[in-house]
């Protein structure tokens, strides 16, 4: 049996040398994408999650963004990925579980599936899909992908399992949610609508060996990016055992904002987990990190010190904006709202040139 292959239309093609770079938006040049960057842990998720509360407005309407754009390669995309994702686990539960007795309808819905050669998922007879449908309802199937699989894992199955109907019926439109979810697994994206008209894309982790050229081409014309970087990160390691990882990430910021798809882009950089990183600096110094820094570790000199490596002579004359966040809930939403003038600034007029410290 083989394996389905992702199809991919030209917009999805990655970029080879020579070639014009793609958006990753394949819709209208209304909406703002602003893309938000860290590592894992910087608090990405929940500044997306409170920048959403503060300037979203109505987004019940968010699919009509989508009404003008070709949903036939998000429909092949969609029912690839949840039939590759639907019977890799079906051949696994089998695997997992043999010599286990089951329920007749489940053993039968395995070898109907393990019989079937895949091609092309969009041509997938109806019955299939339902030996997948049956396959589901065994709750032995579902206590299986839970213990088997991480959350997030676990609920795109779900996903999949349970919009069995809707992704098999001849009249399939992908819904905006299916958008989203097939551009998350391409680009290692995940799209979040602020308002009608701003949308925030939060990267997966930039790493140092990551190819810049594969990322950034899909965002060559934004004209904002936001970076998240933890403070209290200033102590910690990276797996070599010898970068401190403030200060990889301040190298990886510089690597960004210095190449050539950002070169027409503001900044906007928010220093999360201050309250962490003020404590921190009553027993570590901040040399653990900078050791050709030769100020106090009282917070104000730091923090100052640490901001100003952000602000690079590569990126003048752009517009810089430097704050720091808490990594308290309440007290996030309030740093948040303090500087709301200035983001939205920012994101849609990036003609001001601003750094602030709380």
């Amino acid at each position: 049996m083989s394996m389905l292959t992702p199809h991919r239309s030209s917009r999805w093609q990655k970029m080879v040398k020579g070639q014009k770079s793609i958006r990753l938006n394949a819709s209208s040049n209304s909406v703002v994408r602003i893309p938000i960057l860290g590592a894992k842990g910087a608090g990405q998720k929940e500044i997306v999650e409170m920048m959403k509360d503060i300037f979203g407005k109505s987004v019940s309407n968010v699919g009509d963004e989508e009404n003008s754009m070709d949903l036939t390669p998000y429909l092949n995309l969609m029912r690839t990925f949840s039939l590759r994702a639907m019977v890799s686990l079906v051949l696994e539960f089998d695997e997992s579980t043999s010599g286990a007795t089951f329920e007749e309808t489940t053993v039968k819905s395995i070898q109907i599936v393990k019989s079937y050669e895949f091609q092309s998922a969009s041509n997938i007879p109806k019955y299939i899909w339902m030996a997948l449908k049956t396959f589901w309802a065994d709750d032995n199937v579902i206590r299986y992908a839970k213990s088997k699989y991480p959350c997030d894992t676990y609920n795109e199955l779900e996903v999949y399992f349970t919009g069995i109907d809707r992704l098999s019926s001849y009249h399939y439109t992908p819904s905006v949610s299916d958008v989203l979810l097939c551009r998350k697994k391409l680009n290692s994206a995940t799209e979040t609508p602020l308002r009608h008209d701003a949308w925030l894309v939060e990267l997966a982790p930039i790493g140092s060996s990551t190819n810049l050229n594969s990322i950034l081409q899909f965002f060559e014309r934004v004209s904002v990016f936001v970076h998240c970087i933890d403070l209290a990160s200033y102590d910690q390691l990276e797996t070599d055992g010898r970068t401190p990882k403030l200060l990889r990430s301040v190298e990886i910021y510089k690597r960004i904002v210095c190449h050539e798809f950002t070169k027409q882009s503001s900044t906007v950089v928010f220093l999360t987990r201050k309250e962490t990183f003020r404590r921190k600096l009553q027993t570590k110094s901040l040399k653990a990190c900078f050791s050709e820094y030769r100020g106090t570790d009282s917070y104000d000199e730091c923090t100052k010190y640490v901001m100003s490596k952000f602000i690079i002579e590569e990126m003048r004359p752009r517009p810089v904006y430097v704050t720091l966040l808490s990594c308290k809930k309440c007290d996030l939403k309030t740093d948040l709202h303090a500087v709301k003038d200035t983001m939205t600034t920012s994101f849609l007029q990036h003609d001001v040139v601003h750094q602030r410290q709380a």
